[in-house]
């Protein structure tokens, strides 16, 4: 069984299409949204329309936050409050479907590998970012940097929206004390610790998923202290 875990902050309308194409789907038994304290109105819009989804809301257990913990944080939360092995993590502001779940349940699991989507498309299925370069390779710690000279290599990187062991990702974070610069682009942070902790990423063949861009979405409103991150991280990469 997999648990489908999703962060939410501000999001009532596109957090419901994230997971609803696969709330029928019977390898998904639990879906865990966690409101990293939302404005009320968001909150209770949320709320509503989650019970309003009769029996089906059965599998979904909604958490709020006292405080904001920003995504990383947040991330982290909603993959505590998982109780299966194998999780999907996924922002709000994005689409999977059952195809997403065949494949990944499907693969040959190994704990110490991050699965990465190969296709990330757009809202109206035009491709985003296509990652079939690098579907043969298996991404470690000492080949990451020769990546780097492909311009589609960073964006990999800061992807998220991932398949991955719990506790292997919890060991992870657990054990590397946050760093608030970086960590402010969440996605490529948890990628390089990842890495950095002697783990292995791999992209899936035929694995993607649809990105809703919202104008609010924290990229888009951070996106100067984002890029600064991804910027710095990158450093760091060249440096192993």
């Amino acid at each position: 069984m997999i648990s489908l875990a999703i962060t939410n902050y501000n999001r009532s309308d596109s957090v419901i299409k994230s997971f609803i194409q696969v709330i029928d789907n019977p390898l998904i038994d639990e879906i865990v949204i966690v409101d990293d304290y939302s404005d009320t109105v968001h909150y209770l819009k949320l709320w509503n329309r989650i019970n309003n989804l009769g029996s089906k809301k059965d599998k979904i257990k909604l958490y709020r936050n006292d405080i904001n913990l920003r995504p990383y944080k947040n991330k982290y939360t909603a993959v505590s409050k998982c109780s299966n092995d194998w999780v999907i993590l996924l922002d709000s502001d994005n689409i999977i479907d059952d195809e997403y779940i065949r494949i990944v349940s499907g693969l040959e699991k190994e704990n110490d590998i991050l699965y990465v989507a190969e296709i990330l498309y757009r809202k109206n299925k035009s491709i985003g970012w296509c990652y079939e370069s690098f579907n043969k390779r298996v991404i470690i710690k000492k080949n990451v940097r020769r990546m780097l000279s492909d311009d589609s290599f960073e964006p990999l990187l800061n992807t998220g929206n991932h398949f991955f062991n719990k506790d292997r990702y919890m060991q992870v974070v657990e054990k590397t004390k946050e760093d608030p610069l970086l960590s402010v682009n969440d996605a490529i942070y948890f990628s390089y610790l990842w890495l950095l902790n002697e783990n292995r990423m791999k992209v899936v063949p035929g694995l993607y998923y649809i990105h809703q861009a919202t104008k609010d979405s924290w990229w888009t409103i951070n996106s100067r202290a984002c890029r600064f991150s991804a910027s710095e991280i990158t450093k760091k990469i060249k440096e192993w």
